[in-house]
């Protein structure tokens, strides 16, 4: 149809070129691109649909594509035509709406808010809401298998990991792809990678010096025992428990302390095998605080002028630690 109204100057009236395609209000200051009756300044009207998933043929109401240029990329815009009537911004090729390319809000820079229209200056992306509950689900393949929740009424935040009835694990990764610590659907902790060792001696060690405890039952997490010098050297500063355990012969007064840096701390066991008639087994235990590249060890000693710390084929002499926290 051609343009059945045209006026210079101030536009009064309606303009239509084309009433199936473009209509111009000139009444209300509004285009509408297949409506005679656009609701704001500018009104595309379409299908309702959810965006193509193949083909070549794309859905919506709007495309952007530089299609004169030869490029075939672009972003379509539509609405779902079901529950939840929810809007879309779909990066696809024209060539085949199969193949799907990125969204970019703000890459230049800029604040996003979800639920809000004053987003956080000082974070990238602020998720409000309203509900004494809120926050945000994950899904695979439309099924939900995980939420991060804010509990408004006590500003808790929380993860449910695993859909609902399913249960699940909550795993951290670091990049590199290792688990560093996992909470099952029971609330068990764990955490594969934290120090831990357990170290033992089958021969008795010379007295008045410390005990090299040179052979481990293949725990070592980190490999921060030393089976050489018997020392265990903190990888990170936290709180360590560690334990060691001795036998005093029938002949000596057997004595056994860590030290913390070459110095003595905390408990020590004094076995006293010749008063007793017999074998005397003890054990030790101490939490100590330690800076990371802080060194602990264990000392032995004998009172009654027995030339070792007794030990033999089975291993008397362990020594064994880990972080806790």
């Amino acid at each position: 149809m051609p343009i059945s109204k045209v006026t210079t100057g101030s536009i009064t009236d309606s303009v239509a070129i084309d009433t199936d395609t473009l209509v111009v209000d000139g009444t209300n200051n509004r285009v509408g691109i297949k409506t005679v009756a656009p609701d704001l300044a500018l009104h595309v009207e379409g299908t309702n649909a959810a965006p193509a998933s193949s083909g070549s043929t794309p859905t919506g109401f709007v495309s952007l594509r530089q299609k004169d240029g030869g490029s075939s990329h672009g972003a379509n815009i539509g609405v779902l035509g079901v529950p939840p009537w929810g809007t879309w911004i779909q990066g696809q090729d024209a060539n085949n709406l199969a193949t799907s390319y990125p969204l970019l809000l703000n890459p230049n820079g800029g604040n996003v808010g979800i639920g809000t229209s004053s987003p956080s200056t000082s974070h990238k992306l602020t998720l409000d809401h309203t509900s004494n509950y809120g926050g945000i689900s994950l899904k695979q393949s439309g099924t939900q298998v995980g939420q991060i929740i804010q509990e408004g009424g006590t500003g808790n935040i929380y993860v449910d990991a695993g859909s609902a009835g399913t249960g699940g694990s909550l795993v951290l990764r670091t990049n590199s792809g290792s688990e560093r610590m996992r909470i099952d659907s029971s609330g068990r902790v764990t955490t594969p990678y934290n120090p831990v060792f357990f170290a033992y001696r089958t021969s008795t060690s010379p007295t008045n010096s410390i005990v090299v405890f040179n052979s481990t039952y293949g725990l070592n997490v980190g490999s921060h025992y030393n089976t050489s010098n018997g020392k265990f050297t903190a990888p990170v500063a936290g709180s360590y428990l560690f334990t060691a355990s001795t036998l005093a012969n029938p002949v000596s007064i057997t004595r056994i302390n860590f030290r913390h840096n070459g110095n003595s701390r905390g408990a020590q066991a004094r076995l006293d095998g010749g008063t007793f008639g017999g074998y005397v087994f003890g054990t030790i235990q101490v939490i100590l605080s330690l800076a990371a590249a802080d060194y602990v060890e264990v000392f032995g000693t004998t009172d009654n002028g027995s030339t070792d710390v007794y030990s033999d084929s089975t291993p008397f002499l362990s020594f064994g630690g880990h972080l806790i926290g």
